[in-house]
């Protein structure tokens, strides 16, 4: 059974979204590692049960409230993490399956303390689908995203589909340009498809990926 799928997998997920770099979440991260391994919990190549993994993973969404870092399985939520608090995390909640009760996101309405993101108000009217991966995998790890279904659509259009047909797929799905105008996209891939090419030579798509934010070890 995959790791992704398996409930009783044990891990560790670091938020290296920009603005939890910004605040120190790779040393948070490289501290989990060398906590762990002090502990002998360190995962390996080989996934040996029992082990704890420590994945980075894109932003969560909630600034203001990281470094973010989850630990699983129960998807329990600590926010505000410095390297300082990691020592309580592996000992406490890794080790001795009790949560810190410091580090959990409290409402400042409420004040009723959240142990998961689904408690969170923030996140209670949000319905993710282009990112429902965020936070479960390792956005540089191709494996990670074939395990999660990754790049299916791509196989199908390349081996079953015709362009025109990917184009009129991408137009019953109304999907559009984030710029401010909303152009259609299948409108911009049918254009570019009618184009000559400049001397019979190829033609080329540049891809503005500006709006993706980077993660980085």
């Amino acid at each position: 059974m995959s790791a992704f799928h398996d409930p009783n997998h044990r891990w560790v997920a670091v938020c290296m979204g920009t603005g939890c770099m910004s605040m120190a979440s790779a040393e948070l991260r490289e501290a989990l590692r060398e906590e762990m391994d002090k502990h002998n919990l360190i995962i390996g190549a080989s996934g040996e049960a029992g082990q704890v993994e420590v994945r980075r993973v894109g932003c969560f969404g909630f600034c203001e409230l990281g470094p973010i870092v989850v630990v699983h399985p129960k998807e329990t939520v600590y926010t505000r993490v410095k390297a300082s608090d990691v020592k309580t995390i592996v000992e406490e909640h890794v080790i001795g399956g009790r949560r810190v009760g410091k580090l959990l996101y409290r409402d400042p309405v409420t004040h009723v303390l959240a142990d998961t993101f689904d408690k969170m108000s923030f996140y209670g009217k949000q319905r993710r689908i282009v990112l429902h991966n965020v936070g479960l995998i390792d956005p540089e790890n191709i494996d990670h995203c074939l395990a999660q279904g990754g790049y299916q659509a791509l196989g199908k259009a390349l081996t079953q589909m015709t362009p025109e047909g990917v184009i009129d797929v991408v137009s019953k799905a109304g999907l559009r340009g984030r710029g401010g105008a909303g152009f259609p996209t299948a409108t911009k891939w049918k254009l570019a498809r009618q184009a000559a090419g400049h001397r019979g030579l190829a033609k080329y798509v540049i891809c503005n990926a500006d709006k993706a934010t980077p993660v980085r070890s």
